[in-house]
C-alpha cells in the first residue's frame, strides 16, 4: 500500500512539472521596415552580440530565430538607414517591429 502511495505521488509530481519548467529557448521574430515609408527592408542585419550572432532579414524583412530566456540586446542594421539598438527581456515567445530611419530622407 505505501509503495502504490508513493507511486501515485510521483506520478503526481512528475505530470505537474512540466507546467512549472521553464522553456530552455523562445521564438523571437519580427519586421524590420523603413520608417517614412512602413516598406518591408530586405537583408537587415540583425546582431546580437551577447551570443556572438547574426541574422538577416528576408525578402518581406522578417526574421525569426530561438534565444534562451532573459535579456538580449540586439543591434539592427541596414546600408543607408541609421541603426537601432533594441534591448528585451524575454520571457515567451516574442514578435516586434523594427522601423530604421532612412538617412537619405532625414
Amino acid at each position: 500500500m505505501l509503495q502504490k502511495r508513493f507511486t501515485l505521488i510521483f506520478c503526481f509530481i512528475i505530470s505537474v512539472l512540466p507546467q512549472f519548467a521553464q522553456p530552455s529557448f523562445y521564438i523571437v521574430g519580427g519586421f524590420v521596415t523603413d520608417k517614412a515609408t512602413n516598406i518591408e527592408i530586405n537583408k537587415a542585419r540583425i546582431s546580437i552580440p551577447k551570443y556572438g550572432k547574426t541574422f538577416y532579414t528576408n525578402q518581406r524583412g522578417w526574421f525569426q530565430f530561438a534565444l534562451p530566456p532573459g535579456t538580449c540586446v540586439f543591434i539592427i542594421e541596414k546600408e543607408d538607414y541609421k541603426p537601432e539598438e533594441v534591448s528585451f527581456n524575454f520571457q515567451q515567445d516574442t514578435v516586434f517591429i523594427t522601423k530604421l530611419q532612412n538617412l537619405s530622407k532625414a
